[in-house]
């Protein structure tokens, strides 16, 4: 997950590379390119504080702010203008894309879909008032399963991770999960992913297919795997003890259909991309072949979620 984050933050480094003259290259995205077509963007909305607002994301989530819903950093109401961010997270690819994966410290989770919530006031960040409701609808597009909630916060670890929030089970109503925003940041309706089927590890590599690679380096690559059936997609964490991208210890069903999805960029500003169709076996290693890729290459895969 944080590999990803790298990704795409290595787009403002290669930003004054020249593209390597070779034609392959000239067919493959560059890391501006890539991000300028799947990077997650998000919406800005403004309202006043003292007349309470309600603002709709482009793919239906709905929040209801009410007269004094946002505190100062002394936790004062604030009036006048307040601006609120928010990104939707509603399909598989835009979760593939937002570095965001379903899973809980190692446990998977099934997700209905994520919303980032935050609001600000002349560029300081603002407080939910939790004497208020706020009313959040996030659209069933993702999933119409009952969900749980959770927030994205820090662990002890020092890392972040999905925390379910006790007690907010949302049973979906007239198209939207319907809940009271926890708090300011990213909120998630899923659940944890029960399968009785036995458990395995899995590795993966990143292997450059031969065409176009030509020995570029690669600066920086992210591995990742999606449930054709489920709505997960996890990410696999590079583990130097076994020098592979491996999953989360005994996280994953043997059986399950899966998709192994790998990005990088490399130092000729080329994006990689590459896909393998796979069944989880136990203890199985999966190396996974990418091209310089086409915005044809990847759409064809995110067709298929």
């Amino acid at each position: 997950m944080k590999n990803l984050f790298l990704l795409l933050t290595l787009i403002i480094v290669l930003g004054s590379c020249k593209r390597d003259p070779i034609d392959y290259n000239e067919l493959a995205l560059s890391p501006q390119e890539f991000a300028a077509k799947y990077a997650i963007r998000g919406e800005n909305f403004t309202g006043k504080a003292q007349d309470g607002f309600a603002i709709q994301g482009k793919k239906g989530t709905k929040v209801k702010f009410p007269v004094d819903a946002f505190l100062d950093e002394n936790n004062n109401p604030v009036s006048g203008d307040v601006s609120v961010h928010l990104v939707e997270l509603l399909s598989k690819s835009d979760v593939l894309f937002s570095g965001k994966m379903t899973e809980s410290e190692g446990a998977l989770l099934v997700s209905g879909g994520q919303v980032l919530i935050q609001a600000t006031q002349a560029g300081k960040v603002l407080r939910r008032n939790p004497s208020k409701y706020i009313e959040v609808n996030v659209p069933t597009t993702f999933s119409e399963e009952p969900m749980d909630l959770f927030v994205y916060e820090k662990i002890e670890t020092g890392d972040s991770t999905w925390a379910w929030v006790e007690g907010k089970p949302r049973q979906p109503q007239n198209n939207y999960y319907t809940f009271d925003l926890p708090g300011f940041g990213w909120i998630n309706c899923d659940y944890f992913y029960n399968n009785p089927s036995p458990k395995t590890t899995i590795t993966a590599n990143f292997n450059p297919n031969g065409s176009g690679y030509n020995g570029a380096a690669i600066l920086s690559q992210s591995i990742m795997l999606v449930f054709k059936d489920e709505n997960i997609i996890v990410s696999l964490p590079y583990s130097n003890s076994v020098h592979h991208y491996q999953s989360y210890l005994n996280s994953l069903p043997i059986g399950k259909s899966v998709y192994m999805v790998a990005i990088a960029f490399d130092n000729r500003n080329r994006t990689y991309f590459g896909t393998r169709s796979t069944v989880v076996a136990e203890n199985m290693h999966v190396d996974i072949p990418v091209n310089p890729a086409t915005q044809q290459d990847i759409d064809q895969f995110l067709e298929q979620l």
